[in-house]
């Protein structure tokens, strides 16, 4: 259904009666003009296209770029060629000139109105290949025993399926956003840890249980205030309490509460 439905649109820009929309002329134009397609199956994922593109062979012979994106899955990027008279379907090859063979998903004949008879091949590349072609373009090569056409997909074509399929991602998107998370948090850790060498540094005169400690980046009793600061940062709330008997504070990080009797950790508790 999903295929028939990308097939239709195709074919109508065949038929004799159809408007053939202007041709895509720079990467924005192509990104502003992509369509989505929406198969029956959730499985299978929204199909997001590129508007269709004559080969240069003819008048009646297009391409178009797409990309596949099923829920917690890659997605598949390909391209549909549909020629006039050129190919058979049966037994059409789409290649990379200098490079290997793309892999075909499907060959159909359709028919366009006014007795023409419409071949249509679909062949799918990786993501590795599409990054590349993003950059350098790509001359592909459509062969069968009936005949061959070859043509060039510019790179800013392949960029602006690679702009569209990315923005919809949501697996890619998601392994994205929680690589940039780690990312951020060894940051963080990276940046405590040289707070916590240089704090050991200008404090010579700590003992080494408690430069130890610090350095790990945990808490032993007996520590400071300032000591347990520069090994946990700041805590997310301190209660602080004063009376005859001195300062009492309760500092919380999440679910661990340490307790401070003028400024000297005594004990913590947390939940395990």
């Amino acid at each position: 259904m999903k295929r028939m439905i990308v097939v239709v649109g195709i074919v109508s820009l065949l038929s004799g009666c159809a408007v053939v929309p202007p041709p895509v002329m720079s990467k924005s134009d192509a990104v502003a003009r992509a369509r989505v397609v929406y198969s029956p199956s959730l499985c299978s994922g929204p199909r997001y296209e590129l508007p269709a593109n004559t080969t240069g062979t003819g008048p009646h012979d297009f391409y178009n770029l797409f990309a596949r994106l099923p829920m917690g899955a890659d997605a598949i990027y390909g391209i549909s060629i549909a020629t006039v008279g050129k190919l058979s379907h049966a037994d059409a090859e789409v290649g990379v000139q200098g490079g290997a063979k793309l892999k075909v998903e499907g060959r159909q004949q359709l028919s366009a109105g006014l007795g023409k008879k419409v071949e249509y091949v679909e062949a799918t590349f990786s993501r590795e290949f599409l990054e590349r072609a993003a950059l350098e373009g790509a001359r592909l090569q459509v062969t069968s025993s009936r005949g061959a056409i070859d043509f060039t997909v510019p790179d800013w074509m392949f960029a602006a399926l690679l702009e569209v399929a990315d923005a919809h991602d949501y697996h890619r998107r998601f392994d994205r956003e929680l690589r940039e998370k780690r990312q951020a948090r060894q940051q963080i850790r990276d940046l405590y840890e040289q707070i916590r060498h240089l704090y050991v540094k200008a404090h010579p005169e700590l003992s080494e249980r408690i430069k130890s400690a610090v350095l790990e980046g945990s808490i032993i009793i007996g520590m400071s205030s300032d000591d347990v600061r520069a090994s946990w940062g700041d805590p997310d709330k301190v209660n602080r309490t004063v009376g005859t008997f001195g300062v009492h504070e309760q500092w919380i990080y999440g679910d661990t509460y340490l307790y401070f009797e003028d400024g000297v950790l005594k004990s913590w508790q947390d939940s395990r």
